[in-house]
């Protein structure tokens, strides 16, 4: 077996959340701006200097991002963004884009592309060298950053242009968060995309998982802490109808699997069964481990046959679960609540279903992914004016940038409003407002929800690929001339707020118990993931198909052992090993 390259970050067990870091933002007066680096346990500010500015360009404004290139000064960049097709419209109508162009003084040359397009477009772009200057809203895989970085040379090592002056932000977000620097940087010592980071603080990143607490109200149940009492809730939910399905969504969709694994010991997110995980401190992928998938079978095996899955499950796509949890019909959701039935009258039912132990984890613990990503932002070696490019992304990755990208300007931030876009605001119950602005023609009547709003007329790209959240809350407060209160307090204040109802109860349940999840970014020098990806392209629908069989019963759970064969006689456990060796490290901390 050939070595791995490398693994680049290790991720500690989280026990609790630690407390949040501010990242830099900006803050403005009436024509003037300054950067502030406000850090909790920390006194340092990043002060430009006359010497240190001597070597960027002339037309770049160090003092601040209002704007980013000088008044009377030219200077912009091309840009390809992959959005959904909630993206419908001209980006040159989006705030996001013409504040870019009012404001920041940045000249955007956008193409603009469909997801459903970006692997082909991506593909073409490198294979004839004809990446525009940034590429956004698609996410490179560890392995094409090697290939098309460190091997092809066609990516920029962005660490070239990073430092206390010219990406103070970026700089600090590095310095506070060293887990993140690793984990972007390959093992050629470059970094080729930049990162998003989410506030640790924040539950969004914790594991979806929704039980209808109404239903354990009127038939007087507690909350399953084993695995063998969910299987109990789950036999009298059904009790409720024929029509109901207990342990709802789908293998495509809302895919509930997860929970069952984490029951069974596995650290992990995935619904599959066929990404590496942790268990007993020990690296497994769950569709090759014959002890955690062959309980895991038989239960969904069990579930099938009696209908507490849907008899759909392997058909049923995201509108058919959405369906379903609008009307009533679903006992457990694996996603947040509202975004499947947006009544409250109904995601109002559900609460967070606690974690469980079973016969083969004597734990109960929450799984939470890594807060920060990377690969969604990167930069062609060719490009023109690096160094605007690297102080844009430096206020993306402020509050300020970040929030312009996705809903634009607060309407007490006059000095970045557009006439005709309005600004968002925190109502009385620290709810933020979108939609409903007071200046914008139309009102309410003009838009079917903050969302359609959103990607119509302000946000400039589906948002995850670069920014920050850290302080969010602080962020919107004090614009909002609002107290500062911290996340769950926040959340408690409009509970009627979907997004905000299923985060209270995940924190109550998860915030003691966390633990975080292998991070996805396991770099191999490009021979090895050759390998990887020829054995996992087999490896992985092998698992697939066949665990489908055995849950609907096309074939026999008695052929279990021969499965498990199978999988050996494709290279099962040499792929494991590759895995094993690259995360050797971190299960230190497990």
């Amino acid at each position: 077996m050939k070595k791995s390259f490398c693994l680049v970050l290790v991720l500690a067990l989280l026990v609790a959340l630690t407390a949040c870091t501010q990242t830099p933002t900006t803050t403005s007066g009436t024509g003037s701006t300054t950067t502030q680096a406000t850090t909790q346990g920390s006194g340092s500010t990043t002060a430009t200097t006359t010497q240190a500015a001597s070597q960027y360009p002339d037309y770049l404004n160090l003092d601040g991002y209002h704007p980013i290139v000088k008044e009377g000064q030219e200077a912009g960049f091309s840009i390809t963004i992959f959005v959904d097709s909630g993206y419908s419209n001209d980006p040159y109508s989006r705030y996001y884009w013409k504040a870019m162009e009012e404001i920041y003084n940045i000249k955007c040359d956008v193409t603009q592309v469909l997801n459903t397009g970006a692997d082909e477009y991506i593909a073409l772009a490198f294979a004839s060298d004809n990446l525009t200057d940034v590429t956004l809203g698609k996410s490179l895989t560890p392995t094409q950053m090697v290939l098309y970085g460190s091997t092809e040379g066609q990516l920029l090592d962005l660490s070239q242009y990073m430092d206390e002056t010219l990406t103070p932000a970026i700089w600090k977000l590095l310095e506070d968060h060293p887990d993140m620097r690793t984990g972007t940087t390959l093992p050629d010592g470059a970094i080729y995309s930049y990162p998003f980071i989410t506030d640790p603080a924040n539950p969004s990143a914790y594991s979806k998982r929704n039980i209808r607490e109404s239903w354990l109200t009127e038939l007087g149940l507690e909350m399953p802490k084993t695995l063998d009492e969910f299987v109990d809730v789950m036999y009298k939910f059904k009790e409720k109808g024929e029509d109901v399905i207990p342990f709802g969504g789908a293998y495509a969709s809302s895919n509930p699997s997860a929970i069952i694994f984490q029951a069974l010991g596995v650290i992990t997110q995935d619904a599959t069964g066929t990404a590496p995980g942790v268990r007993n401190k020990k690296i497994i992928i769950p569709g090759g481990d014959k002890e955690v998938f062959g309980e895991y079978l038989k239960l969904m095996n069990k579930f099938y046959q009696d209908k507490i899955i849907d008899p759909d499950f392997f058909t049923l796509d995201t509108v058919g679960v959405s369906a379903k949890a609008t009307e009533g019909k679903l006992g457990v959701i694996a996603t947040d609540p509202f975004a499947v039935c947006p009544d409250y009258d109904m995601f109002s039912q559900y609460t967070a279903l606690g974690a469980m132990t079973s016969a083969l984890n004597d734990k109960a613990f929450a799984v939470k992914k890594p807060t920060w990503t990377c690969g969604g932002c990167f930069v062609s070696v060719n490009a023109e004016n690096k160094e605007l490019i690297a102080r844009w992304a430096d206020w993306m990755c402020t509050n300020e940038g970040t929030h312009a990208a996705w809903v634009g300007a607060c309407r007490n931030e006059e000095h970045l409003m557009l006439e005709g876009y309005g600004g968002w605001y925190c109502d009385e119950k620290w709810s933020r407002v979108d939609y409903d602005r007071v200046d914008v023609e139309g009102g309410t009547t003009k838009w079917e929800n903050a969302v359609v709003y959103l990607k119509s007329l302000v946000a400039g790209f589906n948002m995850g690929s670069i920014g920050t959240t850290i302080g969010e809350n602080r962020y919107r407060h004090s614009l909002s001339n609002l107290p500062v209160l911290e996340y769950y307090d926040w959340y408690k204040a409009s509970p009627e707020n979907g997004d905000y109802y299923w985060r209270i109860s995940a924190m109550e349940a998860f915030d003691n118990i966390q633990v975080s999840s292998l991070t996805t970014l396991v770099y191999f020098d490009e021979d090895t993931s050759d390998r990887i990806t020829e054995l996992a392209s087999v490896i992985n629908a092998h698992i697939e198909a066949e665990s489908a069989k055995f849950i609907t019963g096309a074939r026999s759970l008695n052929e279990l052992d021969n499965y498990f064969t199978e999988l050996d006689n494709l290279g099962f456990q040499e792929y494991l090993g590759y895995y094993a060796e690259a995360y050797a490290a971190a299960l230190e901390n497990y």
